[in-house]
């Protein structure tokens, strides 16, 4: 999963990224309650790939190792994880600043 198409599949709308006629900043394309149900999916997934499968499981001709793979797929989940929440921060933070913008104008 590439973390700017995920970037750009949950925040950049065009149309909604655009200040309106008030100088309002744009809102993330999805609503609030699909981000936080996206950045769940990643907190359930790094749980979910650690249960998957045992590390090692032998069999009579080969042996199956998946800890490195379960740790990688893992590490992964957890930075796309951070990226979204540090994208929610980034989107906050552009709020409050208009908003101490809006107010201090006033």
């Amino acid at each position: 999963m590439s973390k700017s198409d995920l970037k750009r599949e949950l925040f950049n709308n065009e149309e909604l990224a655009k200040e309106d006629e008030e100088g309002n900043p744009g809102n993330p394309k999805q609503s609030r309650e699909d981000i936080c149900a996206k950045i769940q999916m990643f907190y359930q997934a790094e749980e979910d790939i650690m249960n998957l499968s045992n590390d090692e499981v032998d069999y009579q001709m080969f042996r199956v190792r998946a800890a490195k793979l379960k740790e990688t797929l893992r590490a992964r989940a957890q930075q796309i994880k951070q990226f979204l929440l540090d994208c929610v921060d980034e989107w906050c933070s552009e709020q409050i600043r208009h908003i101490h913008k809006t107010y201090s104008f006033m």
